[in-house]
């Protein structure tokens, strides 16, 4: 828009420094209507104009219906543009937000991947006789660790597999004792009352 205002105010011969700035004020004033910032745009000119140009310079220039439908057209535009810069920065935001999950993703991917690493590599690293200790360690637990080794005694396969036994040991009958122990208890107060 400041292109077509410059444009005017250089065919009327006036002081661009101080007409342009205060024309593009007017004609970006929300409060009114276009017309009528056009008309505020047209008198201003016109008076300051007066004696400056031809009038028939004058009239052209300053023709109000063409002026305003020019206006109408140029702040479309301006909202336009401003309305796809706006979609365009959101688009872009989106985007860097996308590609931080993914980087995160990707990250405890990796992360995850090493822990896995460091288990398989702690397990390999493993004598035969720590081997033996962790299985021993783990079927007191109830878990079951099958270690194959080859010839020489190293670990060739580990496979765990949950161990589901009834020597496990006595089950716990705490909850039983306590509820049979209140039972008995309110009996007796049946009882007695």
């Amino acid at each position: 828009m400041e292109a077509w205002v410059r444009d005017k105010v250089s065919r009327l011969n006036l002081d661009a420094s101080v007409y342009v700035e205060y024309a593009l004020g007017l004609l970006q004033d929300e409060d009114m209507d276009v017309s009528e910032r056009v008309a505020s745009v047209i008198a201003v000119f016109s008076g300051a104009a007066d004696g400056l140009v031809a009038q028939d310079v004058l009239d052209q220039t300053l023709d109000e219906t063409k002026m305003t439908q020019d206006v109408e057209k140029l702040l479309q535009a301006e909202q336009q543009q401003s309305q796809q810069e706006a979609e365009l920065r959101l688009a872009e935001k989106q985007m860097k937000d996308l590609q931080i999950r993914e980087k995160q993703r990707q990250e405890a991917e990796e992360a995850a991947e090493r822990e896995r690493q460091k288990a398989a590599n702690r397990l390999k690293n493993m004598t035969r006789e720590e081997i033996a200790a962790r299985e021993q360690l783990i079927s007191n637990y109830g878990f079951t660790v099958m270690s194959e080794f080859d010839e020489e005694g190293n670990v060739v396969k580990i496979k765990d597999k949950e161990k589901v036994t009834e020597d496990v040991g006595p089950a716990n009958s705490n909850k039983q004792r306590v509820q049979q122990a209140q039972n008995a208890m309110r009996e007796k107060m049946k009882k007695d009352h």
